[in-house]
């Protein structure tokens, strides 16, 4: 992923690799907490479809937003 990613991003102000960690590392911690609690995160529960739906439009505009950085 990163060799296709890294020449679009190399005269970015953006960066794709740090970009991806936090949102990566974000969804991991999401999910790892919802399946072992059962409790929301900052109100939305990724256990139920809404919950999962807001979190993949965000990361979807935030990638969105990554990549119309580098037009």
């Amino acid at each position: 992923m990163f060799k296709h990613f890294d020449p679009k991003f190399e005269n970015s102000e953006t960066d794709i690799r740090a970009t991806l960690a936090l949102l990566v590392s974000g969804i991991y911690y999401l999910a790892l907490q919802a399946k072992s609690t059962g409790s929301t995160f900052c109100g939305i529960d990724i256990n139920t479809e809404e919950g999962k739906i807001r979190i993949e439009k965000t990361v979807e505009k935030i990638l969105k937003q990554a990549f119309a950085d580098i037009d």
